[in-house]
C-alpha cells in the first residue's frame, strides 16, 4: 500500500528514531559486492527469456526483457557515479554494514512501492531530518544510491518472478508426458508423476495453481485430473478459485512494481539533483542565507569547493556542519558590515580607508614612476616602461588608493 505525504513523513521520522549511526567512516563494500551480483542475476535472467521464449511468460518478464540495455546504463551510470561519492565520510549504521543513506533509499521504496518521486523524497528526507540531520555527503550521495536500491528491488522482484516461471515448468514438466501417453489421465497417474518427479503432497498454492491452468488449456479428458486436485484441498472447487484469483493478483502485483521501478529509473536518470539537494541539505540552505548573495551567484564548482571546506572543518573540530555554515554566514555578514561602516566614515572631510576612489584623469607614466611621496611603495604596471618592486610589504591601504588615483592603469603589489 503506497502512503500519502503526511503518512510518509510520520514514517520518517519513526526511522529517524529507529537509526542508530556509527562515528566510524568506511567503505560499503558489501553493498558493492551485493548489487553486483544482482546485476549478474538480471543478466542472466534477460539471456534465458531471450533464450526460452514465451514458454510460461510472465507478465513482469516484459519489462525486463524491452529494457535490458537501459539497466545496463543504469549500471554502468551507478559504477561512474561512485567516484564522486566520498564513501568514506558516509555514516554506517551501528551494528551493521549498511550507510544510513543506504537504509533511507531503501525504507523510502518499500513505502511507495518502488515509485520514485523528487517532491515526495525531499518531503521524506526533511521529516527524517526534523530528528536526526544528515551530512552533505549523505544528501550528494542519494541520486546513486537510489540507483542501486531500484535496482536491488528489481532484482528481488524478478526473483520471485522466476519462481513463479519455475512452477510453471514444473507443472508443464508432469503434466505433458500423460497427455502424450495416456488418452485420459486420471489422478493417480498424476500423483505417480509428483512422485517421480520429487514432489511431495500436499501440493503448494502455487504449483496447484499452475496445474489446473495447464489443464484449462487441454480438452475435457482432463476433468479427472481437475477433480483430484480439487479434493487435494481443504475447500474444493471453492478453494481452488480463490487461490487462482489470488496468483493473478500476485503476477499483476510484480508487473506494477516492475513498472515502478523501471520509471523511477527514467525520472532520476532525467532530472537535475542540484534542485532536490537545496532542498534536503541542511547545510545548504544555511549557506544560501548569506546576505550579501554571493553564494547562490558562485558557480557549482565553487559551491563544491566551499561546502567540501565545511565538511572538512567540521569533521576536523568535530562538530556539526550546520554549525559551521551558520558560522561562515555570520562572518561574512559581518565583514559585510564592516565594509559598508568604512566606506562611509570620513575623517577631517577626507574619504575613510574603505570609500570608493573618485574618478582622476590618467596622468603620465614618468611621473607617478617615481612615487616621491611614498618611498616604501611602487607600482608595477604592464604598459610601463619600469617594473619596480616593493622593497617592503609595508603598504598602508590609503598608499594603495593614492597611488591607483595618481596612476589608475596601474596595479599597486604589496
Amino acid at each position: 500500500m503506497i502512503l500519502n505525504a503526511e503518512q510518509l513523513e510520520q514514517q520518517a521520522r519513526k526511522l529517524a528514531l529507529t537509526h542508530n549511526p556509527d562515528g566510524a567512516r568506511r567503505q560499503g563494500k558489501a553493498l558493492w559486492k551485493s548489487f553486483h551480483r544482482d546485476m549478474e542475476s538480471l543478466r542472466k535472467y534477460a539471456a534465458l527469456l531471450k533464450q526460452e521464449g514465451a514458454v510460461c511468460s510472465q507478465p513482469a518478464e516484459e519489462w525486463l526483457l524491452d529494457h535490458a540495455d537501459f539497466m545496463e546504463e543504469q549500471a554502468l551510470s551507478v559504477r561512474r557515479g561512485l567516484g564522486g561519492i566520498a564513501s568514506g565520510r558516509l555514516p554506517m549504521l551501528r551494528g551493521s554494514d549498511e550507510w544510513r543513506a543506504t537504509a533511507i533509499c531503501r525504507e523510502y521504496l518499500s513505502l511507495v512501492d518502488g515509485a520514485y518521486d523528487a517532491d515526495t523524497f525531499a518531503a521524506f528526507v526533511n521529516a527524517y531530518q526534523e530528528a536526526a540531520v544528515l551530512t552533505i555527503a549523505e544528501c550528494w550521495s542519494f541520486p546513486v544510491l537510489l540507483r542501486v536500491a531500484l535496482i536491488r528491488r528489481y532484482a528481488a522482484v524478478m526473483r520471485s518472478v522466476r519462481e513463479r516461471r519455475k512452477m510453471c515448468e514444473q507443472a508443464d514438466a508432469i503434466l505433458e508426458p500423460l497427455f502424450r501417453e495416456r488418452d485420459k489421465p486420471d489422478g493417480s497417474a498424476v500423483r505417480d508423476a509428483l512422485e517421480k518427479a520429487g514432489i511431495p503432497m500436499p501440493l503448494s498454492g502455487g504449483l496447484i495453481v499452475y496445474l489446473a491452468s495447464r489443464l484449462n488449456e487441454w480438452t475435457d479428458d482432463a476433468a479427472a485430473v481437475r477433480d483430484w486436485l480439487v479434493c487435494s484441498l481443504d475447500n474444493g472447487a471453492e478453494s481452488l478459485n480463490r487461490l487462482i484469483t489470488y496468483e493473478h493478483r500476485l503476477q499483476a502485483s510484480y508487473e506494477v512494481a516492475a513498472g515502478n521501478i523501471i520509471r523511477s529509473l527514467r525520472s532520476l536518470a532525467r532530472g537535475e539533483w542540484e534542485s532536490v539537494f537545496e532542498q534536503i541539505c541542511v547545510a545548504e540552505r544555511t549557506l544560501r542565507e548569506e546576505r550579501a548573495g554571493t553564494y547562490a551567484l558562485m558557480t557549482a564548482e565553487s559551491r563544491h569547493t566551499l561546502r567540501t571546506r565545511v565538511e572538512r572543518l567540521a569533521q576536523r573540530m568535530r562538530v556539526p556542519e550546520n554549525l559551521v555554515a551558520e558560522r561562515a554566514v555570520m562572518l561574512a555578514g559581518r565583514h559585510a558590515d564592516n565594509t559598508e561602516a568604512g566606506a562611509s566614515e570620513s575623517v577631517d572631510g577626507k574619504p575613510g580607508p574603505n570609500a570608493p576612489l573618485p574618478p582622476a584623469a590618467p596622468m603620465s607614466p614618468t611621473i607617478c614612476s617615481t612615487l616621491p611621496e611614498w618611498p616604501n611603495c611602487s607600482v608595477r604596471c604592464a604598459n610601463a616602461p619600469i617594473r619596480a618592486a616593493c622593497p617592503r610589504r609595508s603598504c598602508c591601504g590609503a598608499d594603495r588608493r593614492l597611488i591607483l588615483r595618481c596612476w589608475p592603469d596601474c596595479s599597486p603589489r604589496r
